[in-house]
């Protein structure tokens, strides 16, 4: 792996590790529970960034973020509620 290469992972890595940081500040202050069918359906539609359940773009399981009200897709599909 060329340096370059190595940096945009370490980018990436961090990119999504800020997210996390900022989605549980985010449910820290709205720990509403919401019904995630409607935001599920809308992450399976998502072809190249969902896999197996998780989003490929911020890392996380999506059945646990898309039951948190505060939280929103990356992509902006779906937004935080409340």
């Amino acid at each position: 792996m060329t340096k370059v290469e190595q940096t945009r992972a370490r980018i990436a890595k961090y990119s999504k590790t800020q997210e996390f940081i900022d989605t549980v500040k985010a449910v820290a202050k709205n720990p509403k529970l919401i019904d995630p069918s409607q935001r599920l359906e809308i992450c399976k539609k998502c072809k190249p960034h969902y896999s197996n359940g998780v989003c490929k773009l911020c890392g996380c399981f999506m059945h646990i973020k898309a039951r948190l009200a505060a939280s929103k897709c990356r992509l902006n599909k779906w937004t935080s509620v409340g």
